[in-house]
């Protein structure tokens, strides 16, 4: 199950004299099976709001309402990011404190010792573009 969350600059004025710049935010869970097949994605998109908070709060509602329905052994977690501010704090604040996010499930196979502290897999990617 992977977890993203990207900014995207807008311009916030179609009248050139007026135009600012401002970020419009998106969030997805997408599940993918043993094989690496993906499952499905759900999407998350928001217009520009200072802090983004409604982004942080519906994603984080929906990471926890799939996690909680979640049956069997929990999942292998990643969060993957473009590495910008919001995103990382986003990490930092909210997904690190997550608890759920932080133990194996009763059901979890694994051993105690191979589940990381944190988010398995915190990927950031570089802007190529």
């Amino acid at each position: 199950m992977s977890f993203a969350r990207r900014g995207r600059c807008v311009w916030a004025c179609a009248e050139a004299a007026l135009r600012t710049r401002t970020l419009a935010t998106t969030g997805t869970i997408s599940v993918y099976d043993r094989r690496g097949e993906r499952l499905g994605t759900v999407y998350l998109g928001r217009m520009p709001e200072p802090g983004q908070p409604t982004l942080t709060r519906q994603l984080t509602d929906l990471i926890v309402a799939v996690l909680a329905a979640w049956e069997g052994p929990q999942p292998r977690l990643a969060y993957i990011t473009d590495g910008g501010w919001h995103p990382t704090a986003y990490y930092a604040k909210v997904l690190r404190k997550l608890e759920m996010l932080q133990r194996p499930s009763k059901n979890d196979q694994r051993s105690r010792s191979d589940v990381k502290p944190d988010l398995v897999g915190f990927v950031q990617h570089t802007r190529q573009d």
